[in-house]
């Protein structure tokens, strides 16, 4: 692997990034959506400009993964412990009922179309869980971070990650048929014993770490321990089973201390490698997946359930708020991106879904990726005063 050669491909994905990002927000469309096709247009299915051997892709990946934790760290940072708290029950109703329609849906669906039990299984694991990274920078780009829909779907997010990890533990053991359901029960208190202690102890245990860190002799100690904090629970989360976004998430909302400081400080690093998360998924998208007519047909059935599931879930969970809310919610946890390839390819690997059924979940993935950004852009702007239960 040449250094050289990882420089040209991070410039050519951050320029393209930028320029279809900028296009895009100038015509009034979330910049998330030039993002992604950016990094479909310079990536190894089209133009081949990156396109480097496996060495580099793990680079980018590496950059990408950064990306993801900074921008889900400053939404954390931009959203309130105590208002996320106050959609408790709202965010756990549409977070658990996001995770059971998809699941059922995509089972039933599979197992309709005549798919082995296994093969139905993985299709539907792939389906449950929600890619927040894609709505939160939606929320983000619209300043609607404050708004009642993003913290019930920030919220919901947590939920529906603790519960896809477990469907998909669930799922793989019962493919492989070893399931042990003492194995489950630990996976589960442990991601919810952690949960519980960061939100609850870690603004205290923040506070602490300041006193100590915030010392003269270590110039710009909050940022540097923001840093620490959101590598850390990252990581954390990862070892635990949890996405490593959601501890990155966690780190941003106990961050309470000089929040308006750190978000100053963090905008340069978030300017600078968000993009790349969008634009290195971007090369993952293969358009001619789009070909293929029986995988289509089944993909567009498959992506129906995806979208028709999500949008009743939360709009079932949330319905307290208003129809338009909750609508708003429901579309908000469509999207799947990398989430629903990750499940995807482990049943690939597995050797439990052939590479048909692999396309199909590619097919789902970039419609409901590249499909909510605009659309929930377009809700968001209209969106009206609605009052309490309406």
């Amino acid at each position: 692997m040449q250094v050289t050669e990882v420089l040209f491909d991070l410039f050519v994905l951050f320029a393209a990034a930028r320029v279809l990002g900028g296009l895009f927000d100038a015509i009034r469309q979330p910049a998330v959506i030039g993002e992604l096709l950016a990094g479909v247009l310079v990536g190894p299915h089209l133009l081949a400009i990156v396109a480097g051997p496996e060495q580099e892709m793990v680079v980018l990946d590496v950059i990408a993964e950064l990306g993801i934790i900074i921008l889900l760290f400053t939404v954390g940072l931009e959203t309130h412990l105590s208002e996320l708290r106050r959609v408790g029950l709202p965010a756990l109703l549409v977070g658990t009922t996001g995770v059971a329609l998809p699941f059922l849906g995509g089972a039933a669906l599979m197992l309709a179309l005549r798919h082995p039990a296994s093969e139905s299984l993985f299709i539907a694991a792939a389906l449950v869980a929600t890619s927040v990274g894609v709505t939160a920078r939606v929320f983000r780009d619209l300043g609607a971070l404050g708004t009642t829909a993003a913290k019930v779907v920030l919220g919901a997010a947590v939920v529906d990650d603790v519960l896809a990890i477990t469907v998909l533990a669930l799922v793989a053991g019962l493919t492989r048929g070893n399931v042990s359901e003492a194995a489950l029960a630990v996976t589960l208190i442990e991601e919810v014993a952690f949960l519980a202690f960061v939100v609850f102890a870690g603004p205290r245990l923040v506070r602490r770490l300041y006193d100590f860190a915030h010392l003269p002799i270590v110039p710009g100690s909050p940022f540097a321990l923001a840093v620490l904090l959101t590598l850390g629970l990252a990581a954390l989360s990862g070892v635990i089973g949890l996405a490593s976004i959601i501890g990155a998430f966690l780190a941003g909302l106990i961050f309470e201390l000089r929040r308006d400081e750190i978000a100053n400080q963090v905008e340069p690093v978030y300017e600078f490698l968000v993009p790349f998360f969008f634009a290195v998924t971007g090369t993952r998208l293969d358009p001619s997946v789009f070909a293929e007519p029986r995988i289509v047909g089944i993909a567009l059935l498959v992506t129906g359930v995806a979208v028709v599931t999500k949008i009743l879930a939360g709009y079932l969970g949330a319905r307290r708020f208003g129809r338009w809310t909750a609508s708003t919610i429901g579309v908000a946890m469509v999207p799947r991106a990398e989430v629903g390839l990750i499940v995807a390819a482990f049943g690939l690997n597995l050797g439990v879904i052939s590479r048909d059924l692999y396309g199909v979940v590619l097919v789902m993935t970039v419609v409901t990726t590249l499909l909510t950004p605009p659309v929930l852009g377009a809700m968001l702007r209209r969106q009206p005063i609605e009052a309490p239960g309406e």
